[in-house]
This record gives structure tokens, C-alpha cells and sequence, in this order.
């Protein structure tokens, strides 16, 4: 999906900001939850994850719809773990 954005190469850097900030968070959470045991701070540090894929997938539609599509499995997958 990044690379199809990456191809598109808009104007606006946003998209792949936003990708950047998220794969930061998921890298985070591992070690929040598994450890330093903060299931707390894990799921505040999730929730802010999920948010961010969502603005991700939004940026992504904006530049490429197949770009978005692609990341639609990965949310629902960041939807189950969370829940």
C-alpha cells in the first residue's frame, strides 16, 4: 500500500507521515504490553495505533483507492487484537 503511494508522489508528504507514525506505534506496542507487562498503557498506546490507521487508510484513499484497500484487513485485524 506505501508503495503505491510512494509511486503516486503527490504534492503532500501526509500519507506516508501518517504510515511512518503508525508502524512506530505497532513497533511500540509489543514491548508496552509483553515487557514491561502495562496492559493500560498498551491499550491507551493501541487505541492511539487504531487512530492513526485510520487516518492512514483516509490519506491513502486520497491518493490511490487500491492504496486504502489494501490496508482495510490490516485495521480489521488492529480492530480484533485491540478488542
Amino acid at each position: 500500500a506505501a508503495w503505491l503511494v510512494w509511486l503516486a508522489r503527490r504534492e503532500s508528504s501526509l500519507p506516508l507521515v501518517l504510515y511512518g507514525l503508525q508502524l512506530a506505534l505497532n513497533h511500540a506496542w509489543s514491548p508496552i504490553f509483553f515487557l514491561w507487562r502495562k496492559p493500560g498503557a498498551a491499550f491507551v498506546e493501541i487505541c492511539l495505533l487504531w487512530s492513526t490507521v485510520v487516518l492512514t487508510i483516509a490519506a491513502f484513499f486520497q491518493v490511490s483507492p487500491r492504496a486504502g484497500q489494501l490496508m482495510l484487513p490490516y485495521l480489521l485485524w488492529l480492530t480484533f487484537a485491540t478488542a
